[in-house]
């Protein structure tokens, strides 16, 4: 967690409600938790090579797989906001205290 930025105090009720119709999307999204492409240490993005897997096996029509893979992405691009975040936040952190 904290890897990637988050802290406990992200989590302030220790869970998050999921709204019925993006469960699919959550549970897609979390079992991508380990699919992180990693460069230098910095997350830029799942795996989508591995979410397009997943998202086939479900045997879904078109259209619901495009919009699920859409709603992934979506998750995908706010967790990546949240970790950009905080790493600058650590760098400029780290630079007062130089």
């Amino acid at each position: 967690m904290a890897a990637f930025g988050f802290r406990p105090s992200d989590y302030q009720d220790g869970g998050v409600e999921v709204w019925p119709e993006n469960v699919h999307a959550f549970n897609i999204f979390y079992a991508m938790r380990h699919q992180w492409r990693v460069s230098e240490g910095v997350a830029f993005g799942l795996d989508h090579n591995v979410l397009f897997t997943r998202i086939d096996r479900l045997r879904l029509s078109d259209e619901d797989a495009a919009e699920l893979e859409e709603d992934v992405m979506t998750m995908e691009a706010e967790a990546l906001s949240v970790m950009n975040d905080e790493r600058e936040r650590r760098a400029k952190n780290a630079a007062r205290s130089h």
